[in-house]
């Protein structure tokens, strides 16, 4: 694995700067800068880039969190390239370079199987401070030289640590005498497995016996299932016979009662429901004429007890004459204030019209016109051609109300037509 670029897009005092380092023969690059240069931010942003922006970095004072951006390109040992960049987030936080969608935030952690970022630190990030507490830890080791360059990488402590997880490991994979050790419970569950195989094991001529008796008790079985549907065949039947023995029965009952009617009418099918109107019908009317009855002997009671004057009958035609002309006088009297409104409307139009012939005259004096009345006949002929110059006009006017609105919806469609604009070749 080589790393070929590391991009700072924006992390810590960097914005879009590029380490690049794909130059020159493979092996050790050395950077080297004065102090607050940003060689720590570099190292920071490598890490932050393989292993993830941490939720509390301090590299914000440039670039808010949600602005952080590092990036770069690493180089496979089978010479694939891979491009990407970091964003500071707790979910897909690895972004292609070209594309920026997620691709996964387990794309690095692949490519570098068995390093987390501690590790990552204590191997190949070590700064100042990593430096001196190593030259310590080298100091106080004792043994071998390679014991201590092993304890100035991961720490006295470190060491120490590893050596307790590993015979911790140890001890749960196996123990001479153990019993929940993974190894010695799968060892024992072997053992109980073969002692089970043995135990139900069985000889070819024991299996051939069984196989022989399971054959004859298949078919005794077979058999037994056989007779088991037949007896239910037959029992399904006497079942039927005995649920239409009732309804047989009856059925020839209603034969016998039949054929001793003989020749009857044969009903519609909708009897019952005209039967039933009819006899609400026929109640309806037993109700009406019972009330009818009642009330014609009040009648001819009231009737009976009237004492009715010879003369009345005797001018019986006149009474019922005079109570015509009543009904009619009634009538005029309640009409009477329309026909003075309409009075007043024919005498307020005879007014108009005189006005516009003779403006001098009123209607108390219409009288002086009678002479014209010899004229009658130019009169009338003038009031035809008045009648068909009002007509003329009319239909004039008709004519120019629908030119009229036929311009207004010829406007209006102008109106909502688009025209597409001509480009000039």
């Amino acid at each position: 694995m080589k790393i070929k670029r590391l991009d700072l897009l924006a992390f810590g005092p960097f914005t879009k700067k590029s380490l690049d380092l794909s130059e020159g023969k493979p092996g050790l690059h050395v950077v080297q800068g004065p102090n607050e240069a940003g060689k720590s931010s570099m190292l920071r942003a490598l890490k932050a880039w393989l292993f993830g922006i941490d939720a509390r970095s301090t590299d914000n004072f440039v670039h808010d969190h949600s602005q952080l951006r590092v990036g770069g390109v690493l180089e496979t040992s089978g010479g694939k390239e891979v491009a990407c960049v970091r964003r500071k987030g707790n979910k897909d936080t690895l972004l292609s370079a070209e594309t920026e969608q997620p691709i996964g935030d387990d794309t690095l952690s692949k490519l570098l199987p068995g390093l987390d970022e501690k590790l990552f630190s204590q191997l190949h990030g070590i700064d100042h401070a990593g430096l001196v507490q190593g030259g310590q830890a080298i100091l106080e080791q004792s043994g071998d030289l390679g014991k201590s360059l092993f304890g100035a990488a991961l720490g006295t402590q470190g060491k120490t640590d590893l050596l307790g997880e590993l015979a911790s490991e140890a001890d749960k994979l196996f123990r001479s005498r153990g019993q929940i050790q993974i190894i010695n419970a799968a060892a024992a569950k072997l053992k109980e497995a073969r002692r089970e195989e043995k135990n139900e094991s069985v000889s070819v001529r024991v299996w051939k016996d069984l196989q022989k008796s399971l054959k004859e008790a298949e078919e005794t079985v077979a058999r037994i299932d056989e007779e088991i549907a037949e007896a239910r065949r037959s029992k399904s039947k006497l079942e039927r016979f005995r649920r239409v023995a009732g309804p047989l029965a009856e059925r020839r009952e209603l034969l016998e009662r039949q054929s001793a009617l003989g020749d009857v009418v044969l009903l519609p099918e909708d009897f019952v429901s005209r039967r039933q109107a009819a006899l609400d019908k026929l109640s309806l009317a037993r109700e009406r004429l019972q009330k009818a009855s009642a009330k014609l002997d009040r009648v001819q009671q009231e009737a009976g007890g009237l004492d009715v004057p010879q003369g009345l009958l005797e001018n019986q035609e006149s009474i019922e004459d005079l109570q015509l002309q009543l009904g009619a006088f009634q009538k005029s009297v309640r009409d009477k204030p329309a026909q003075d409104a309409k009075r007043r409307e024919h005498r307020n139009a005879a007014q108009e019209l005189l006005t516009s012939i003779r403006p001098d005259l009123d209607l108390e004096s219409v009288e002086t016109l009678k002479p014209l009345l010899n004229r009658k006949r130019l009169i009338a002929n003038l009031a035809q051609e008045s009648s068909l110059l009002k007509q003329k006009t009319g239909q004039l006017d008709d004519k120019q109300r629908d030119l009229t609105d036929e311009m207004t919806g010829l406007q209006q469609q102008l109106e909502h037509l688009s025209f597409a604009p001509i480009g000039l070749l």
